[in-house]
């Protein structure tokens, strides 16, 4: 004699409606223009920066831009010598004002940028650093997210996330506060 539970679980199985396929996803072409204009105006939307300089000087612009900055980490050490050596334990960077990260590819329609986990000695870093920038070769840009996880394909590492802008909130009385909950700024430097 079966239990309710099973009695329950045969019934579903029973009676499950048949599949359907899935329906075709169109290609969503690319609007006309640069991808690289429309994403420094849509980064620009979101709080974020785009520093446009010759790969020459990138070292000092970001000496320039960031003179406070004390604890640095940086996955290309050609553009800025690290002063914080991250060790196993993550609380390392509690403090950690300024972070250099190599992305992946960049997202025109959102100004998103795949960060893979290769390119962070902690998961936490891009979310507990004070400012942010993210290091992204022009020719790396793709129009949108229908691209961007065709290009990801099926074999995606441990981790990777897709980063857009500063942090923000407007959960309290609606008042969008920019470096709430991680990095109070983002600067992409476009190669």
């Amino acid at each position: 004699m079966k239990n309710s539970r099973e009695t329950i679980l045969d019934r579903i199985r029973n009676n499950l409606p048949e599949s359907s396929p899935l329906p075709d996803i169109p290609s969503f072409d690319a609007p006309e223009g640069d991808l690289k204009d429309m994403f420094t105006q849509t980064l620009a939307g979101v709080g974020g920066t785009v520093i446009d300089v010759p790969a020459q000087d990138i070292a000092s612009h970001l000496a320039r831009l960031y003179p406070d900055a004390q604890q640095k980490w940086s996955g290309l050490p050609e553009y800025m010598e690290s002063t914080l050596v991250p060790g196993q334990d993550p609380h390392a960077l509690e403090m950690l004002d300024l972070a250099v990260v190599q992305g992946t590819f960049g997202v025109a329609e959102n100004a998103a940028i795949w960060v893979e986990e290769a390119a962070l000695p902690h998961r936490a870093l891009a979310f507990i650093t004070q400012h942010l920038v993210l290091v992204l070769s022009k020719q790396e840009m793709i129009w949108n997210m229908h691209q961007a996880y065709q290009r990801l394909g099926s074999t995606l590492p441990g981790f990777g996330l897709f980063i857009s802008g500063p942090s923000k909130t407007a959960d309290i009385e609606q008042s969008l506060v920019i470096g709430a909950q991680g990095p109070r700024s983002l600067a992409v430097i476009l190669l």
